[in-house]
């Protein structure tokens, strides 16, 4: 994995649980599920575990299987139901005869908390913390990833979840990577990157597959006070106003790289 090359985190294979019903049920209505139209008959192939250093909550890194074969990550977060109503609730199950509540983890500051903690950094790691109530924000126009803006660390970031897992080494990872250390400053710095393997699918024999590995996700630089290109546009557009100079400017911009 060109210029990412580190220790990969385990995805373990489990068996089918309460909590995969819940997600089989919940994945058709999240905007970045690639098979809208059809049920999710999805395969649990593995699932990363973290340590959320506050130890609030129990964290792991879902991998699930398409039947197409593509690979889909949903990072959860378990921990005892009380009367707090989370953004992101995916349902409750039982755990040791308790209920408990399960997120999706990029709407909790557990799961936030855990992968700063377990994430490969390139030079030192930003400071700070994420437990302010502004200290976290999830876009929500993204269709195939999901970011949380993380003002609240110095320097501040954005943490970009990869909901499609690609085989190998991920552009949003490499090329702004490989940009910064040549010296060119267009792109946002990526600070820290995830890297997770997981079960190959079998050979058409019948015998196993081997291990692939990828990018679960990547830190980088939050630019203050810069808006969600694709949001921008949308909202440009339904207030009918032009985005032409917004356009050619990021023309020139991307003619430099």
């Amino acid at each position: 994995m060109t210029g990412t090359e580190v220790t990969a985190l385990v995805g373990v294979p489990v068996p089918d649980d309460a909590v995969l019903s819940l997600l089989r049920g919940w994945l058709p209505h999240q905007r970045w599920f690639p098979a809208k139209g059809t049920d999710a008959a999805v395969e649990r192939i593995g699932v990363v575990t973290l340590l959320d250093p506050a130890g609030e909550a129990d964290v792991g890194l879902h991998l699930l299987r398409l039947p197409s074969g593509a690979v889909i990550q949903v990072p959860l977060t378990v921990r005892p139901a009380d009367a707090t109503t989370r953004p992101g609730t995916v349902g409750v199950v039982e755990v040791a005869g308790a209920p408990s509540v399960v997120v999706d983890g990029c709407q909790d500051r557990a799961f936030v908390r855990a992968w700063l903690a377990a994430a490969h950094h390139d030079g030192a790691a930003p400071t700070g913390d994420v437990e302010g109530p502004d200290a976290m924000r999830v876009l929500t126009g993204e269709q195939s990833n999901t970011s949380v803006l993380l003002p609240s660390l110095a320097p501040p970031a954005i943490l970009k979840v990869f909901r499609g897992v690609a085989l190998g080494d991920n552009p949003d990872v490499v090329v702004p990577l490989a940009l910064h250390h040549g010296g060119w400053d267009g792109v946002p710095r990526p600070m820290a990157w995830l890297t997770a393997s997981w079960p190959a699918p079998p050979l058409l024999t019948g015998e196993p597959g081997g291990t692939d590995t990828g990018h679960l996700g990547v830190l980088s630089e939050l630019v203050v006070g810069a808006q969600d290109g694709f949001e921008l546009a949308c909202a440009l557009a339904g207030a009918g106003s032009p985005f032409d100079d917004l356009a050619a400017a990021l023309g020139r911009t991307t003619a430099q790289m």
